[in-house]
Order: C-alpha cells, then sequence, then structure tokens
C-alpha cells in the first residue's frame, strides 16, 4: 500500500489550482466565479514547485496525476499542508476513470472508483475510495473486450456520482 494521501492546500488558490488540484480541469466542470472569488492572490501555486515529467511512451492518462490506482483504502490520519476553513463541513466525492491495471486503451475507459473525503470543522476526518463493482469490474473484463460489448450496466460507471433518497449512485455513459 502506498504511504496515506497528503492533502495540499495551498493557504490561497486561484481558480485555475483549485480545479487542477480538484480534477474539475480535467472533467471541463465549470464553477461559477463568483464561489471561488475570494480565493485568488494571483500567485501561481505549482505542486510541489516540481515541473511535470511525462514519459512520451507512456499514455498520459497512464503517468502522473492519472496514474493507475490500485489500492482500495481508508484513512482517517491526514495531515494539511495549508488552511481550511473552519467551518468547512461535509463530504467532497469524485467519480473517476481509475483503470485497475496499467493498460487501459483511452482515458475514458477505466474502471469507475469513487474517492470521498470528509471534513468536520475545517479538519479533514477521513478519505476513502472503492472501486465500484459493475460487471465488467466483476467479470476482470477491460472496456473494448469484444466478450462484453457495453450495455446496460455493462460499463464503467465512471462519469459522475449522485446522492439521493439517501443513496450515493454512480453512472456510466456507453
Amino acid at each position: 500500500m502506498k504511504n496515506p494521501p497528503s492533502i495540499l492546500m495551498p493557504s490561497s488558490l486561484d481558480r485555475r489550482t483549485f480545479m487542477k488540484l480538484s480534477g474539475l480541469a480535467t472533467a471541463g466542470a465549470a464553477l461559477p466565479v463568483s464561489l471561488l472569488s475570494g480565493c485568488s492572490d494571483g500567485t501561481d501555486h505549482s505542486v510541489a514547485g516540481a515541473p511535470l515529467v511525462v514519459d512520451p511512451d507512456t499514455p498520459w492518462w497512464l503517468q502522473n496525476n492519472y496514474d493507475p490506482v490500485f489500492d482500495e483504502i481508508s484513512v482517517t490520519e491526514l495531515s494539511v499542508r495549508g488552511k481550511i476553513p473552519e467551518g468547512l463541513n461535509g463530504l467532497y466525492v469524485r467519480n473517476g476513470s481509475n483503470p485497475r491495471n496499467a493498460n487501459s486503451p483511452h482515458w475514458f475507459f477505466g474502471d469507475g472508483m469513487v474517492h470521498g473525503l470528509r471534513f468536520e470543522n475545517g479538519k479533514p476526518s477521513w478519505y476513502g475510495n472503492r472501486y465500484i463493482q459493475t460487471p465488467l469490474y466483476e467479470m476482470g473484463i477491460n472496456f473494448g473486450d469484444p466478450s462484453a460489448p457495453p450495455f446496460g450496466g455493462n460499463n464503467q460507471s465512471n462519469v459522475s456520482a449522485v446522492y439521493h433518497a439517501g443513496k450515493l449512485y454512480t453512472s456510466g455513459e456507453i
């Protein structure tokens, strides 16, 4: 198992940096400018100050921030760099394409994995991630395999997460 995750929170974020760190920039999500208007001091915050190194022989969706995630974990010992507003409470959930092996043929074709981060009074209290138990995942079949054409629930369910009637649902696209 890898080291427990560390939440990197610069003391001040501009909109672009927030989108990058939260994964929303890759999803093309748009947030209202008013939501983030107080988060910028105009400073460029590079992640850990290190330049991005890309291997041209490996698809970009299988390296750096997009590396496959193999372990399902639950962690309660989380460290924070920077400051989180004291009144922040709730659960942040994202669903994404996390291939369970390193041979995913396309960025969209990884298995669905839900990541959750709970905040209590401005402190992270829990992080966890789980693969979504779709028929393809349970059969151990990658998307695009001719033995399992996509239909109905036969997909990765890696697009979004919706909380409804006390349950968290995920969706995929065929």
